[in-house]
Order: C-alpha cells, then sequence, then structure tokens
C-alpha cells in the first residue's frame, strides 16, 4: 500500500523541543522551517513540501540499487562498498568520480543549500531531473523512510534492489551531532540528544526510520546490514552483499575491496570522502562522550522502540 499526498506540518514553537527545534537546527543565513510528514511525522526541510510529489511519482527501475538508511548510520561506507561490487570493481571510476554523483542522494533537492558552499556539485545531481535516461544501472541513495519513498517501491509494481543499515541510536546521535557541528550547530550533545530522542533531527524519529525498511526484511529484494557487522566482520559483509546483487567474487578481489573500504583509508579517499561524511565509525564511542544521564535516555529508548524486534545494535 502506498500513502497518497502526505500531511506535511511547519513545526512552530508549540513545545519545548520544538522551540529547540528552530532554536538550533534553522541555517543562520537561509532559515528553512522545518516540517513533519505523514503518518510518522518525519522530520524534514519545509522544501519537502516542494518536492513531495517529484519524488512519490519518481519512475523506478527493477535494476535500481538503493542504499535507504536514517542519517549518519554509516551510508556512505555502505554506498562505496555496493557501487563497487555492482560496478565491477571498477576502482579507477571510483577514484574519479565523487560518490555522491556516481550515487546521489534521491531527495538532494530537499537538503541543498543555494548558499553553501558545495552547491554547485548537489545541482548538478539532482535525481529528479538529471538520472531518468541512464541506460545503466542506477544507484541512488535516500534517508527517507518507506512510507515517503517512491510509490513503485511501496506498492511492489517496482522491485529494486534496496539495501539498509542499522546503527546504534546511541552512536548514530554522537555521528550525527558532530556532522551538524561543522556547519554551525550550536546545541550541546544533551541538547542535540534530546532532540534527537524526540523525533525532531532530519530524517527522524530514528526507530520509524529503522524499523520502516526493518518490515521489508524479508522481501527478496530488501537487504538489512547492521554497522557492528562491518566493522567486525567486512569480508563476510562483502560477501553478503555481493550475493544479495548477484555478482561473484574471488577472496582475492574481497581481500582488496576489504582494504580499500577500511574506515581509516575510506576517509583519507577524496572521491569517498568529498563533503567530510566520514568522522571515526566507531562502535561504543558514545561511552566517551555521552553523560551517564544521557546513556540511560538511550539505553531506555532503544529497549522501548526495539525491544520487541530480533534487531542487534552490537
Amino acid at each position: 500500500m502506498t500513502n497518497d499526498t502526505a500531511i506535511i506540518k511547519k513545526i512552530e514553537n508549540d513545545t519545548e523541543i520544538d522551540r529547540m527545534v528552530n532554536k538550533y537546527l534553522l541555517h543562520d543565513s537561509d532559515p528553512v522551517p522545518y516540517v513533519e510528514v505523514g503518518k510518522d511525522k518525519i522530520c524534514l526541510p519545509e522544501t519537502y513540501s516542494n518536492y513531495e510529489e517529484k519524488l512519490r511519482k519518481f519512475e523506478v527501475r527493477d535494476d535500481d540499487v538503493y542504499v535507504i538508511s536514517h542519517p549518519k548510520t554509516g551510508t556512505t561506507w555502505c554506498q562505496e562498498m555496493v557501487w563497487l561490487i555492482g560496478n565491477d570493481l571498477d576502482y579507477e571510476k571510483a577514484k574519479s568520480e565523487y560518490v555522491i554523483r556516481r550515487f546521489p542522494i534521491l531527495e538532494v533537492p530537499v537538503y541543498k543549500d543555494p548558499h553553501a558552499n558545495n552547491y554547485d556539485i548537489w545541482k548538478s545531481i539532482d535525481p529528479l531531473v538529471l538520472y531518468g535516461y541512464i541506460p545503466y544501472t542506477r544507484f541512488f541513495k535516500s534517508h527517507l523512510p518507506w512510507s515517503l519513498l517512491p510509490e513503485q517501491i511501496q506498492n511492489g509494481t517496482k522491485k529494486p534492489k534496496i539495501i539498509s543499515i542499522v546503527r546504534k541510536p546511541h552512536d548514530t546521535c554522537v555521528s550525527y551531532y558532530h556532522h551538524l557541528k561543522k556547519y554551525g550547530l550550536l546545541a550541546t550533545l544533551d541538547e542535540f540528544g534530546e532532540l534527537f530522542l524526540a523525533g525532531r533531527t532530519v530524517g527522524g524519529p530514528f526507530h520509524k526510520s529503522i524499523l520502516s525498511l526493518w518490515e521489508q526484511r524479508n522481501s527478496p529484494n530488501v537487504l538489512i546490514l547492521n554497522f557492528h557487522n562491518l566493522k567486525n566482520d567486512l569480508k563476510g559483509e562483502i560477501k553478503k552483499v555481493a550475493d544479495f546483487l548477484e555478482k561473484t567474487l574471488t577472496e582475492e578481489e574481497t581481500e582488496q575491496l576489504a582494504d580499500y573500504l577500511k574506515f581509516e583509508n575510506m576517509k583519507k579517499n577524496p572521491s569517498s570522502n568529498c563533503l567530510d561524511l566520514i568522522r571515526k565509525g566507531e562502535v561504543g564511542g558514545y561511552k566517551k562522550e555521552m553523560s551517564p544521564e544521557l546513556i540511560e535516555k538511550f539505553d531506555q529508548y532503544e529497549k522501548e522502540h526495539f525491544g520487541d524486534y530480533d534487531i542487534t545494535f552490537e
């Protein structure tokens, strides 16, 4: 089943949390308000309303490949792995072309900031305009939940390969916080953590995002990966993705790809990390940064929202 036009409501200053959204998340030079979208009240920039129909009606192909995940769960890392496996380990092209061009964000116009230094890069990779006539397999990334994806995906009339990745909410929050600090976020980690837990960060609520894809895990065209497993058994996860994409890798090729995808190598790779999206990639790093009180809140959040599901974050 698909949703008709999603209900879009502007986030005002009705609650203390929403006042924090408007205090900490608005960009000083381009204060685009935030909205909650659809039944899951997904937090997105108000610009989403300009593209909601185009996204819903986007023409999907069965041979498309999508990486769909909540922000800061290891998406860029996963993209590079998926693209290289899907393109027969074409390292030369991977090194010479930015991953955001090879594997653009489906809803990129929702996020792009005309005042940003990298705006020219963003406007040149808009899938809603530029990728309709590509004759070969297309690779797309998205931070949208299942309920806001193109209707052909939701209703099953098209069955592209979909790969999602899950990560512990604590680590996701810390990574997200440091990412936004680069763009002028003034909130403390405690304050940002409160916004994250309340579902008032872009792409949130976190549990709605994660579970929307988790509920599709038994579909043959959906594969769920785990950040923890990628860190602990990268070669095993590479083989899993290769099987899913119906590609065959030799042991030597798997070793070579695992070395290429080592986090320290990815961080230094300008084509993969062109927007400085890769930070530390730690499992459990939150323990060194979160206060005991905030950790306790996140522990309770994880238990409340994921306790009934067979999801292991670590």
